[in-house]
């Protein structure tokens, strides 16, 4: 038996990367009482998580020499009743740094926390020649460390790397640690978390143009090393390339944004079944919930009592994974609404040509009712689209199923020629 030992794990993706690693004997071995479950031995190799990388320690036989010198241990290995303990978060957090195009010589690291995570972290940056990593962390355990309140000694850093778990699901909007701001030559952030996908850290660096990439790499190569050591299979970069291009695909929600008219909710159809994935189109999402279509709902309440009705529905849809969500089109001119949508979501802008919405009806839409609504509509709106775009696709096509094929591959594309 394989398997995650941890104390919460029901969001846990390891055994989907498992079995697609080959390991289909992998499950989640939730425990309050770890000494209990490793005395037992009743397994042949096991993944340690939050929050045990370090407590396990002295309940095992033998460290190797890299679980030994980080002091943390995230893989156990049953050698014949002798407990071995292993950190492969290491390879995991260089194939990381790889994958980014990250490279950290020479270059002040700032690690948040002080836990498993970090001291894995703190090692692959030695090795790799960066300063002297310093932390920042509630409680000081050893030097190089500084406490939250002492931010201003660490402002000149170049990388921030987030190892704790603040902002992870189901905390999705905890407030982040650090105010970028105070950081005037930072050129990159990472995020060990990966659900969300895009933490309040990772998307404060966003829009400041700084480079923001999440732990979800690390995540399959840190499990692609353990596999190795469960198996003997070596762990290689196609095979963790394709592993994180599947998760990257199942995990992310498409979320189609553009003017009314633009073919959103069908194309959203086509892609939700081409994907795979659950279609949520917000427009008939409310209109279901109300009873009525949008445009009694705007006659009969008005305009901000729909906003309302929107702003709530997007809190109910956003932290999950695995959507095609059809944007109703007033939805980006709400910054908040937006960023929400980007914490899981990779936006799509159906850019269909103006000429092309106004040779067809759109009947129905409250805000519409001479073509100079759409045209003043588009010219107030088309920079949102462009800001907060992913992709843009060009909309020409009178064909919705070929669209969403064409946005499917490039959808697909995304995550192989990103730099994260």
């Amino acid at each position: 038996m394989y398997g995650l030992l941890g104390k919460s794990l029901s969001h846990s993706r390891s055994p989907e990367i498992h079995r697609l690693l080959g390991n289909a004997d992998y499950r989640l071995l939730e425990s309050p009482d770890p000494e209990s479950f490793l005395s037992s031995k009743l397994f042949t190799g096991l993944n340690v998580t939050i929050p045990y990388k370090e407590s396990v320690i002295p309940l095992l036989d033998e460290l190797d020499p890299v679980a030994r010198a980080t002091g943390a241990v995230n893989t156990v290995l049953n050698n014949n009743g002798r407990l071995v303990g292993y950190n492969t978060d290491v390879f995991g957090f260089e194939q990381l740094l790889v994958h980014a195009g990250i490279n950290p010589y020479q270059k002040k690291v700032l690690i948040l926390g002080n836990g498993g995570a970090a001291k894995a972290c703190a090692f692959v940056l030695h090795k790799l020649g960066a300063k002297q990593p310093v932390k920042l962390c509630r409680r000081i355990k050893s030097e190089n460390e500084f406490l939250f309140s002492e931010i201003e000694k660490v402002v000149d850093s170049e990388i921030i790397i987030n190892t704790t778990p603040l902002g992870m699901y189901p905390e999705n909007d905890s407030s982040v640690l650090i105010d970028l701001n105070l950081f005037y030559r930072l050129d990159s952030v990472i995020d060990l978390i990966y659900n969300p996908l895009h933490t309040n850290l990772l998307l404060d660096a966003k829009s400041k143009d700084i480079f923001a990439t999440n732990g979800l790499y690390m995540l399959v190569s840190q499990a692609a090393k353990s596999n190795e050591l469960f198996t003997g299979i070596p762990a290689t970069k196609n095979q963790i390339d394709s592993v994180f291009s599947i998760l990257s695909a199942q995990m992310t929600n498409l979320v189609l944004i553009g003017l009314p008219g633009s073919g959103k909710s069908s194309v959203a159809g086509l892609l939700a079944k081409g994907l795979k994935k659950t279609v949520a189109d917000c427009d008939q999402l409310i209109s279901d919930a109300a009873g009525m279509s949008i445009s009694d709902i705007f006659a009969s309440f008005g305009e901000p009592y729909f906003r309302n009705l929107e702003h709530e529905l997007t809190k109910g849809l956003y932290q999950n994974q695995g959507l095609v969500i059809s944007t109703g089109g007033g939805m980006v001119e709400n910054d908040n609404l937006m960023r929400l949508l980007r914490q899981n979501g990779l936006l799509v802008f159906l850019d269909r040509p103006i000429t092309f919405i106004l040779k067809e009806s759109v009947p129905g839409r409250p805000l519409l009712k001479t073509p100079e609504d759409l045209l003043a509509l588009e010219k107030r709106r088309r920079s949102l689209y462009e800001k907060y775009a992913d992709i843009r696709y060009e909309s020409v096509s009178n064909d919705p199923a070929s669209e969403a094929a064409l946005i499917k591959e490039r959808f697909y594309g995304y995550f192989d020629n990103q730099r994260a």
